[in-house]
């Protein structure tokens, strides 16, 4: 079994919800501007 140490682990977790909370507040933005009704009748 590898010797991983527990601030590998929590540096792991910790950098993945920053990037995670980070891409929700760029992408949420620009998915509040998208007309929902609009983007629906162009696949029709």
């Amino acid at each position: 079994m590898t010797d991983i140490s527990t601030t590998s682990i929590l540096a792991g977790i910790t950098g993945t919800f920053a990037v995670s909370v980070l891409i929700d507040l760029l992408l949420s933005r620009k998915v509040a501007t998208i007309d929902l009704v609009t983007s629906l009748k162009a696949v029709e």
